[in-house]
C-alpha cells in the first residue's frame, strides 16, 4: 500500500492507492475516513488499483479554510 498525497486548492488530500487492474475510487460517508471502506478495499485489490481517498477535514487530510 502506498501512502499519498495531492494538494488541491490549498487543501491537501489524503489516499492510499494499492492492488493493480482497472482504477476504483472509494469514497467514505460524511464523519468517516478511508478506513471505514477498507474492507471493500481489500476485497477490490484482487481485481482493480483502488484509490482510497479521506476527504477534506476527513482522516489523514487537511480541513479547508
Amino acid at each position: 500500500m502506498a501512502e499519498k498525497e495531492i494538494e488541491y486548492n490549498g487543501v491537501t488530500m489524503h489516499y492510499t492507492v494499492t492492488g493493480e487492474g482497472p482504477a476504483l475510487i472509494l469514497m467514505h460517508g460524511w464523519g468517516c475516513n478511508h478506513t471505514t471502506v477498507a474492507s471493500i478495499e481489500r476485497i477490490a485489490i484482487n481485481t482493480h488499483t483502488v484509490y482510497n481517498v479521506d476527504f477534506p477535514g476527513f482522516g489523514k487530510s487537511s480541513e479547508p479554510e
